[in-house]
């Protein structure tokens, strides 16, 4: 089994890096999406330059004007593409706080919780799974049971929570229940405080 979790403790410091859990045939399909992407861009481009006749002014700025706003709609896509293979979440635990800092392919974010304010760490056991309403009641001979599972696999419900001022904040995605332990056990071990309770 891959191993998804990755901890780096110091005197000062307890760094839990979470790493991307994706299936292969998972990464195959976003690979695909990507070439599916590049070949749109250059396909409208293509498509657009046939279309309109760049002897007028006016139309060879309309179709420049198409092709950059093609060209930045499909960055967005093959961002959030390479979002879904390449994020990954860092929980940097001190003495006195609680960082977790998501990285994305772009975009950093940062949140940090100082532990006087948190009253609970756990994991969220209110998330429930759904069966397809067309999945066969013994055998899933259509396969939609399958295709829901895939699809609450790459919502990646964030498992970890910790109540700070009264409100829950969420973090750790698609985590196996004995990494969910382990995570709440190292943080609790190394700030000696109470705060992992279900």
């Amino acid at each position: 089994m891959k191993n998804t979790l990755n901890f780096i403790e110091t005197k000062d410091k307890l760094s839990i890096e979470i790493l991307p859990k994706i299936k292969p045939i998972i990464k195959i399909g976003y690979m695909v999406m990507i070439i599916t992407y590049l070949f749109l861009i250059v396909a409208g481009c293509v498509v657009i330059f046939k279309i309109f006749d760049f002897n007028h002014l006016t139309f060879t700025l309309i179709g420049t004007i198409g092709c950059l706003i093609l060209c930045v709609l499909m960055f967005y896509a093959i961002k959030s593409t390479l979002n879904g293979l390449y994020s990954k979440e860092i929980i940097e635990v001190t003495k006195s706080q609680i960082s977790i800092i998501k990285k994305e392919t772009f975009k950093t974010t940062y949140q940090t919780f100082p532990l006087q304010k948190i009253s609970k760490l756990n994991n969220n056991q209110d998330f429930v799974e759904s069966s397809h309403p067309l999945k066969g009641n013994n055998t899933d001979y259509t396969g939609f049971g399958a295709r829901e599972k895939e699809a609450e696999f790459l919502i990646k419900e964030e498992k970890l929570g910790l109540f700070y001022n009264g409100s829950m904040r969420r973090f750790g995605n698609d985590l196996s229940s004995w990494d969910e332990e382990e995570i709440l056990n190292r943080i609790e071990s190394f700030t000696e405080l109470k705060i992992n309770s279900n």
